[in-house]
């Protein structure tokens, strides 16, 4: 792999890492499913009302916001481990989200690694002409 194959596919999985973090749920806020926005007495009437697509949104919205927490919390988990040096404790119940997190937190690092300049120790002698 290349040292630019390498430090773009870091840059790749580090604004992965972003959008995951931060866009995911300003999007989910701008489509209205806000978990500040919850009602419970609502959500109970709406149980037992005709099926106009709220409730299921409403489920749908909640499922989203686990789902970004898990992967916050995994991805939070994955980086701190790494910025000390360790191995990242197992989460029980989250395997899948942590395995994935670890793989982009791994990929994200190579945008961060020093390439070392390769420089010869020894140069050869200059050639003289006889």
């Amino acid at each position: 792999m290349t040292h630019l194959r390498a430090r773009a596919l870091g840059l790749v999985a580090s604004v992965t890492i972003v959008l995951l973090l931060a866009a995911a749920p300003a999007a989910l806020i701008a489509i209205g499913a806000a978990p500040w926005n919850v009602d419970l007495a609502r959500a109970g009437r709406l149980l037992g009302a005709p099926d106009d697509g709220r409730l299921a949104m409403g489920v749908v919205a909640v499922i989203a916001w686990l789902a970004w927490a898990a992967m916050a919390v995994s991805l939070a988990t994955e980086i701190l481990a790494r910025l000390r040096g360790v191995r990242a404790p197992h989460l029980p119940g989250l395997t899948v989200p942590q395995e994935a997190a670890g793989r982009l937190v791994a990929v994200a690092t190579l945008l961060f690694v020093a390439v070392p300049a390769v420089t010869p120790l020894l140069t050869p002698p200059p050639a003289h002409g006889v």
